[in-house]
């Protein structure tokens, strides 16, 4: 009975003198600044799965508020992470190299729409959409997988109808297949 009657008077006791408790908080925090973080790590190690829930449970409760502390905090560290990504590119670079020539040889369609994407916007493409391996055979089915000028059944590689260097756009409505020989003696000309 008297913890009941403890909890009573520290809950009112509390509910009396709010701010000044959390500003004499906010102050103890920013003076003791190791002091919290070792309670903080006590509290992660006693029981990791409640810290977990509580901060789920927080995030939930608080998406704005925790947006805008996510994109403060990148903000404020931009640079210390996009050197720490470049030093790791660096110190592991055979690895990413092995890993991107493996998923090119088993992805050679998704590729080829990446590296023409790319292209498009080295060549100043205005709206660049996105050509992919999808929109390229549904582009040659639709021309009987033959060259749109020649109409033979070639290797057919991807063209702008209205060529990227005189403004035309990187969209599925933009190309069309032309075998190697048509396409090279075709340019940057409109046809």
């Amino acid at each position: 009975m008297q913890s009941e009657k403890r909890k009573a008077w520290s809950k009112q006791y509390y509910l009396r003198n709010r701010e000044r408790m959390l500003a004499y908080s906010r102050k103890w925090q920013r003076e003791n600044p190791e002091k919290l973080k070792a309670i903080w790590e006590r509290q992660r190690k006693k029981d990791p799965e409640a810290n977990r829930r509580k901060w789920r449970e927080y995030r939930m409760r608080n998406p704005d508020k925790v947006r805008a502390t996510v994109k403060a905090y990148r903000a404020r560290t931009r640079d210390r992470w996009l050197a720490h990504g470049r030093e790791y590119y660096r110190s592991h670079r055979e690895y990413y190299a092995s890993y991107h020539k493996a998923w090119v040889a088993k992805h050679p369609q998704e590729a080829k729409a990446i590296d023409a994407k790319q292209y498009a916007l080295r060549k100043g493409a205005k709206a660049t959409g996105r050509v992919t391996a999808e929109d390229w055979a549904g582009i040659k089915r639709q021309y009987a997988f033959k060259c749109a000028i020649c109409f033979r059944r070639k290797k057919l590689e991807r063209d702008h109808v209205k060529p990227l260097s005189k403004g035309g756009d990187h969209t599925p409505s933009n190309i069309q297949p032309l075998c190697r020989s048509c396409n090279s003696s075709k340019g940057n000309r409109l046809i």
